[in-house]
């Protein structure tokens, strides 16, 4: 699944009433603390470099917590991209309509 945290979500000009909910699930983060979920949220995201731009529909569970980035993708979504993550480089790589 996809993670979009609570200020991302904020900042984006959502409302808690544009989500859909999640009865009772909860999130334990790598810090070991639980974090009941807001729900869930489908948005369109749009991925772009400097040859073209793709866009897919993301699921994305609305986590209130802090954290240094603003969302995780899942495997889902690099696999809708036919992308390949690194977390070394901090970089995506997907192919384009260029190639």
């Amino acid at each position: 699944m996809d993670i979009l945290y609570n200020k991302t979500f904020e900042c984006l000009g959502l409302k808690r009433e544009n989500l859909k909910y999640c009865v009772g699930l909860e999130a334990i983060g790598l810090n070991g603390i639980n974090a009941r979920l807001w729900g869930y949220v489908t948005l369109d995201v749009t991925f772009k470099d400097g040859v073209g731009k793709r866009t897919v529909e993301v699921l994305f569970l609305v986590i209130p917590s802090a954290s240094s980035y603003n969302c995780v993708f899942g495997r889902p979504t690099l696999a809708a991209l036919d992308a390949v993550a690194s977390t070394k480089h901090l970089k995506v790589k997907y192919h384009n309509k260029e190639g």
